[in-house]
């Protein structure tokens, strides 16, 4: 059977949502990255997730290192899961 895309991403993203929802831990052979960003507010918090915002802008203020990415930090709210 051969699917889409969009079918690839509902799989995986169903799958992730049930190991979150079970206690897993989003992570990645790379980390976080473009894989698991989605989830990383709703497993970490989000107060922690703001300490991490603010690393982030002290050592990276003009937002050059993988911008959009790292750690899930810049994630659109209706992205978040």
């Amino acid at each position: 059977m051969k699917g889409d895309l969009q079918d690839y991403i509902n799989y995986r993203t169903g799958l992730v949502d049930a190991m979150v929802k079970a206690g897993g831990s989003p992570s990645h052979h790379h980390g976080v990255g473009r894989l698991m960003h989605q989830w990383m507010e709703s497993f970490l918090g989000k107060e922690e997730m703001d300490v991490l915002r603010t690393l982030k802008h002290h050592f990276d203020p003009n937002n050059i290192m993988n911008p959009g990415y790292q750690l899930g930090l810049d994630v659109p709210d209706e992205l978040k899961r």
